[in-house]
């Protein structure tokens, strides 16, 4: 699915409206995406020699309130976002 520049504003906008820690949600799920897609385009450049293998806990201070990361690892181990 795909969302207009428009559209992201307005969800943004109402996520943080509406929510307590509604920035420290968009930071984190911000953060989160970038380094997925980091990890992509890393693994594409390499071919089929190493692989995506799941995530490992991160957390980092945002806006007074601890956030929670899922940080991207990839089979050789060699990934750093």
């Amino acid at each position: 699915m795909e969302f207009t520049k428009l559209q992201l504003n307005a969800l943004i906008y109402n996520h943080i409206k509406n929510k307590d820690h509604g920035l420290n949600d968009i930071l984190e799920m911000t953060l989160n995406a970038m380094m997925r897609a980091e990890r992509n385009e890393e693994l594409a450049d390499q071919g089929s020699f190493n692989k995506a293998n799941g995530y490992r806990p991160g957390r980092i201070y945002g806006n007074g309130q601890i956030l929670e990361l899922r940080i991207p690892r990839d089979r050789n181990g060699q990934f750093i976002p």
